[in-house]
């Protein structure tokens, strides 16, 4: 009867009163510094997030939060430092310590105790701060404040915490009263975890019930006013359990421990009674002892523990070396007296691990010079040489690699399951993949040879992985590595030095340097150094690109990335779920190829969106020591900072931000953002960080749209369980993998790397061993990088001033002498003949320097309007199949040939050349055409063998719009060299010819318009080739840009190509034998004409488990 008294009670509240309530919280809002405020919800003890915004907006707030968790609106509390401004009926602690916060109970539940008459002394709140200082409060009904002192870690009492449990332990010296004080003061906050826990063990309304009838019943005869109260304790546990049905948060439980308490004379009466109190508290913390829940029960509450990795090894490695490291240079620690250092921190609890030093310019030259001294003896060491020290470090590896993952985890902050399930065995992985490819490369890279000294710079996200995936492929192909690794991880890289010297690795071949961002530049731009092999951010990328510009140095960049997740309606919503959490949440976000873009088809957006955010409140921020952790700390409080950035700048355009609960220090929650805008920084730049943003789409063509709308294309994940649907979308989204129905997949069999500004250069795979080789036949291309004005760079149209000569010669007919009718060279673009913007013209002489043609001088507008025709043709052209695009280039052939003579006339006119020498150009040019019709429907790509169940593709996609200036030697033949690639492999071509001998080329397009190829396929822009190149290298829309003229020139294009990290391949002013067939048509022209997309198809419908 009580508890239906009870109910009927609560239900005859209605509307008036909930309006009442709500105006009670809004006027203790009101009263509140808006700025130094933060909102709780009492009962989940959940710290919901600073608001700058009006406090009026709590309870709304608060169901938006917690999204049906806390439905019913709970107790509030309001923390404030400022705590004086805060007037009503509850009064607070005065002159509290800076760094605590004291939470009131809200008003609505002090107006409750009031009419309940509930005795003096109820414990309101307490609160655990940073430090890990209980300030415990007590309140009577007056609103009279009767204060504890601050319970500290102290000589008599001490306060710690793990992941699970608050401990507080009153030890040896205190007063029985103390810890009495102490116990009390801990009632109220272990009460609260009754409550959940009570929850959990399906504690209801009815269980109230019974306790205000046990009580009522316990003694007979009493008042009726004792019976009235007793009902009064069921209504308020009813409310209270009702209110946290369905509240399955994390909590800590709270102990108590008491050992040797002094007891004092006026303590001895109550000593009796210490042990029923205590048991009392552990009744309240340990659900054990009471409601004991079912098994079902307990397998759909269970909570984590603490899983804790033991890092004392570690941290006798770091302690062997008095926890000081320099550099590693030819297998020997280097530490100059006279350098500065760094700590490198643990980013999740901020300690300081090891010291390490910040290199010169004079360290970097060491190290340069002992891997160009150790470069002679590797590069002649067999492959099975190689093969066999790679083979070692690997095995090696594989005995260390607990230790090296526990490094790894705590110099990054990421969690140790994942450094030790994913990383390290990435690293062994590539050494082993790698150790083949040393075996074989004698017998499957013919026609390659190793570059030099590579010089490595890795990030600070994945230190020893990305170093892997450098170092591997430059060893195996018989290259010296100087590496750099990040400034705030240096710890792994100095770890795995130590192992290759352990292995047996000679000494000089890997070599480590330590230092600052600066020390980067020194090393890529150091003399000695080859090839530059970089992984980091776009803007990083970028300077290097313009620092090494015109020195010959091989250079590769894996940069930024954006990569969307599309999700169909057709997808399994469950699964792609956790394929988000992959995607985005793996590594806390630090990922160039994290999912932060998520793509949701429309008729199923809301749902995979309550989905996902469900998921998010069970992911556990933890120490990167923690192996049940789901994520760690982000690397810095800078990175922290600038994460947060774009969050608020979100928040203030007005988006709507989902985030869960974090722990204090070095982390930042997960994140979920809609309701933002295509053009909001959150969704175009790199945050890099845990923060994910959310759109739909409504069709296919729309979400692949949205999907290419980015600067970037590194990875992209599709989810469909159609796969149809799946194959098509992933060869219409340009990025360098392509994950169907997973993400964030790595292996040493697939290449990783990027389109558009993530970069280009693969690391992996075949495909990511051309990057640390170069053809036999290719001399040392080391320059000082010429003095060129990078401004006035081809900048003067008409560079070489009009000239008016005839160049119209007589000829002898039936009618007499006449003159010759006039020939017309124009631009070729779109399909069409056209005259050039300005109408201005330049003379071409033949070889014995008369005028023999005017052709059409290009400005800029004529490169925007080609440009714009090779845009519009190349998806329709690389969407031809490769049988289609070789029987256009055959007839091409065919076509020339029937003009031979005609071309070999020409060609002995222009240049002067023999007819013997004509007709080799001739007769090679329609071979060359053979050639590449032959390989357009044979390098498509193939199967890559991974570790991952199911199949990877390797596609070998076109480039796009492709720039090309080509050289005056073999004007026919070089023309036809450096367009025929990029055409058959489905790009589009805007060609500069010979400037000297632009005619052999203008008279190619006539053989063009009649061999059905499509206009704007090929283009051809005549006039000054640096002028052109000028524009055509600061064209957002050309994706590569092949430059064969002066040195001055390639300089030029490499430092332009920064703009948008186009591909650039020159010459750096060195001739090559066109007529040569590895020269001419070599592998080295397929690589440049294709990009390697890798598309990972999982399967698990059958055999998976």
């Amino acid at each position: 009867m009580k508890g239906e008294e009870g109910k009927k009670g609560k239900k005859g509240k209605g509307g008036k009163g909930k309006q009442k309530e709500k105006d009670e919280i809004d006027e203790l809002c009101d009263e509140i510094n808006e700025e130094s405020s933060t909102l709780h919800c009492l009962l989940c003890i959940k710290e919901l997030g600073p608001q700058q915004d009006n406090l009026r907006k709590f309870i709304d707030l608060q169901t938006k939060l917690h999204e049906g968790v806390c439905e019913k609106r709970l107790a509030a509390t309001i923390a404030t430092h400022d705590l004086k401004k805060v007037q009503g009926p509850v009064r607070y602690q005065a002159r509290p310590p800076e760094d605590i916060h004291i939470h009131p109970l809200d008003a609505h539940n002090q107006r409750k105790q009031q009419k309940r008459n509930a005795p003096t002394g109820i414990h309101k709140y307490l609160h655990i701060v940073e430090k890990w200082t209980l300030w415990p409060c007590l309140v009577d009904v007056t609103g009279t404040v009767i204060s504890l002192p601050p319970l500290t870690n102290s000589e008599n009492t001490k306060i710690s915490s793990d992941t699970t449990d608050i401990l507080v332990e009153v030890t040896s010296g205190t007063s029985l009263t103390k810890a009495k004080e102490v116990m009390n003061a801990l009632v109220f906050m272990t009460h609260k975890l009754k409550l959940n826990n009570n929850n959990i063990n399906n504690t209801t309304a009815a269980e109230g019930k019974k306790e205000g009838e046990a009580e009522g019943k316990k003694k007979e005869g009493e008042a009726e006013g004792k019976k009235k109260e007793g009902e009064a304790e069921g209504k308020k546990e009813e409310e209270v359990a009702e209110g946290i049905q369905g509240l399955q948060l994390e909590r800590k439980r709270v102990i108590l421990k008491v050992e040797q308490v002094k007891v004092e004379e006026e303590d001895t009466g109550d000593l009796a009674t210490l042990s029923e109190d205590i048991n009392n508290m552990a009744g309240l913390v340990d659900v054990k002892t009471q409601n004991k829940p079912s098994i079902s029960q307990i397998f759909t509450t269970m909570e984590y523990g603490p899983a804790l990795e033991d890092h004392k090894v570690a941290q006798a490695w770091l302690d062997s070396h008095d926890g000081k490291f320099g550099h590693f240079i030819n297998n020997k620690w280097v530490l100059p007296d006279d350098r500065s250092t760094y700590a490198t921190r643990d980013p999740c609890t901020d300690r300081v691990l090891a010291t390490t030093i910040q290199g010169t310019q004079q360290d970097v030259d060491q190290a340069v010079g002992a891997a160009r001294e150790a470069y002679v003896a590797w590069s002649q060491l067999s492959g099975h040489g190689r093969a066999r020290h790679l083979y070692s470090i690997a095995r090696h590896i594989q005995k260390h690699s607990r230790l090296l993952a526990v490094i790894e985890a705590l110099d990054n902050g990421k969690t140790v399951r994942e450094t030790r399930d994913c990383d390290v065995p990435l690293v062994a992985r590539h050494l082993y993949y790698h150790a083949g490819w040393a075996q074989l490369k004698h017998t499957h890279m013919q026609g390659w040879k190793s570059i030099g000294v590579v010089g490595a710079i890795v990030p600070w996200n994945f230190p020893v992985m990305l170093l892997a995936w450098k170092v591997c492929p430059a060893l195996a192909m018989g290259n010296t590595v100087v590496l750099k690794p990040a400034t705030s991880t240096r710890l792994s890289a100095l770890l795995f030095a130590e192992i290759c010297a352990e292995a047996g690795l000679p000494a000089g071949v890997f070599n480590v340097v330590t230092g600052g961002g600066g020390m980067g530049t020194q090393l890529a731009t150091h003399h000695d150094v080859d090839k530059v092999a970089f992984t980091g951010s776009t803007e990083v990328g970028q300077i290097l690109r313009r620092a090494t510009a015109g020195t010959g140095k091989k250079l590769s960049l894996e940069l930024g990335g954006k990569s969307p997740v599309v999700v169909f309606e057709s997808a399994d919503l469950d699964s792609a779920v956790e394929g988000v959490v992959d995607a985005i949440w793996f590594n806390q976000g630090q990922v160039c190829s994290a999912g932060s873009r998520l793509l949701v088809q429309e008729s199923v957006f809301a749902r995979f969106i309550s989905k996902l955010k469900h998921r998010m409140s069970s992911l556990r921020l933890g120490s990167s020591m923690d192996k049940t952790a789901d994520m760690g700390a982000v690397i810095d409080d800078g990175q922290r900072l600038a994460i947060t950035k774009y969050v608020d700048e979100a928040r203030r355009q007005g988006a709507q931000v989902h985030q869960v609960d974090c722990p204090r220090g070095c982390y930042f929650p997960p994140t979920l953002i809609t309701g933002v805008s295509t053009t909001s920084p959150c969704v175009t730049q790199e945050i890099f960080g845990p923060v994910l943003v959310a759109m739909s789409f409504r069709t296919a063509k729309e979400g692949i749209a949205l999907a290419n709308n980015s600067i970037y294309g590194l990875g992209a994940s599709v989810f469909t369980e159609k796969i149809t649907l799946a194959i098509e979308v992933a060869k219409m989204i340009k990025a360098g993998a392509v994950w169907v129905n997973c993400h964030n997949m790595f292996d040493a069999a697939a290449g990783f790397g990027g389109y558009k500004q993530s970069g280009y250069g693969r690391d992996g795979g075949k495909e990511g061993l051309y990057e640390y080789i170069k053809p036999c036949w290719e001399g040392e291309l080391r320059f000082t990088s010429p003095n060129v004005n990078l401004e006035t760079f081809g900048a003067t149209y008409m560079a070489d001033g009009p000239s008016i000569t005839p160049t119209n010669p007589k000829i002898v007919s039936g009618a007499g002498i006449l003159p010759r009718v006039d020939r017309t060279y124009k631009l070729y673009y779109g399909g069409t003949q056209k005259r050039p913007d300005a109408n201005y013209c330049r003379v071409i002489n033949d070889a014995t320097a008369k005028a023999y043609a005017l052709v059409g001088e290009s400005n800029r507008k004529d490169v925007r309007n080609a440009v714009e025709a090779a845009g519009k043709a190349q998806s329709g052209w690389e969407r031809r199949s490769g049988f289609n695009r070789s029987q256009i280039l055959y007839y091409i052939g065919e076509n020339l040939e029937q003009r031979r003579e005609e071309f070999i006339t020409h060609l002995t006119t222009v240049m002067g050349c023999t007819t013997e020498e004509a007709v080799a150009e001739v007769d090679g040019t329609v071979e060359r055409l053979f050639h590449w019709a032959a390989l357009c429907d044979k390098h498509g790509g193939e199967v890559q063998e991974t570790n991952v169940y199911g199949t990877v593709l390797r596609v070998h996609e076109a480039v796009g719009v492709v720039g090309v200036a080509c050289p005056d030697q073999y004007p026919l033949l070089a023309f036809v060299s450096l367009v025929a690639p990029a055409v058959a492999r489905g790009s589009t071509v805007v060609a500069i010819p010979s400037q000297s001998y632009p005619t052999l080329a203008l008279a190619l397009y006539q053989v063009l318009e009649t061999s059905d190829l499509p206009a704007g396929v090929i283009n051809i822009l005549t006039g000054n080739t640096d002028h052109i190149t000028k524009y055509l290298t600061e064209h957002q829309d050309i994706q590569a840009m092949w430059y064969f003229g002066s040195l001055a020139g390639s300089k030029f294009v490499e430092h332009t190509s920064a703009v948008n990290l186009k591909r650039t391949w020159v010459n750096y002013g060195q001739k090559r034998n066109w007529a040569d067939q590895e020269e001419g048509a070599g592998q080295e022209f397929l690589y440049q004409a294709t990009q390697v997309k890798n598309v990972w198809l999982t399967a698990g419908d059958i055999f998976a488990n």
